[in-house]
């Protein structure tokens, strides 16, 4: 079974209907190597995220004390006697939670994982892209996969930013059972992206994103 097919993740096919001129230019922008050498349809080409963001910590660990700063913040003299036992026991265990404090006051966000969740609509970038057609006779064609939810505001983005072209876009997450299907920048009559739990419905999705399923 493909990896796009677990539990937790949800797979795409993008075909992308316009001139070659266009579809080029959106090949070009949007598609890049990652540090793996795998091809990457790049959400920070959409949408970028703010300078230093990924660097802050969300293990247990720090969270409990990002909690407890927050409560320290609020008068919690509870969480001050806490948090001074971890710095006398180590100076700099506090730091982690001090930067994501900072990124909060800065952005509004206290790590990467809640500002990709608002911003992208997803925590991790796209894996596992794939272009199955980049003819020049027929639609730029490609299929990728996110983590536990469909990248809506980068569909949205990507809509709003390339108006002189038309998005068909497909997903489906197995683990939940449902799907959405439709077009972005739609053409007459066609049907806008939208989500369903109608079962026809999401096996065609499935046929369309894993044709050899």
């Amino acid at each position: 079974m493909n990896q796009a097919e677990q539990h937790d993740y949800v797979g795409h096919r993008v075909l992308v209907h316009g001139s070659p001129n266009w579809l080029q230019k959106f090949r070009e922008e949007h598609f890049h190597e990652d540090n793996t050498s795998d091809l990457s349809f790049d959400f920070e080409t959409f949408i970028r995220q703010p300078k230093d963001l990924d660097r802050t910590d969300t293990s247990d660990e720090t969270n409990e004390l990002y909690q407890n700063l927050l409560a320290v913040i609020n008068g919690d003299e509870k969480a001050f006697i806490f948090l001074r036992g971890k710095k006398l026991a180590n100076p700099f265990a506090l730091e982690p939670a001090w930067e994501r404090l900072r990124f909060l006051v800065e952005t509004g966000y206290d790590s990467w994982e809640t500002w990709r969740l608002k911003h992208w609509g997803t925590k991790w970038p796209a894996f596992d892209t794939r272009i199955d057609n980049e003819t020049l006779s027929g639609p730029l064609d490609f299929v990728f996969t996110t983590t536990n939810y469909t990248p809506l505001p980068i569909l949205n983005r990507m809509a709003s930013v390339w108006l002189c072209v038309q998005f068909e876009v497909h997903a489906l997450h197995l683990g939940n059972n449902y799907c959405y299907t439709g077009w972005f920048n739609a053409p007459n009559r066609k049907p806008l992206y939208r989500y369903s739990d109608d079962a026809k419905t999401i096996s065609k999705v499935r046929r369309i994103i894993y044709p050899n399923y």
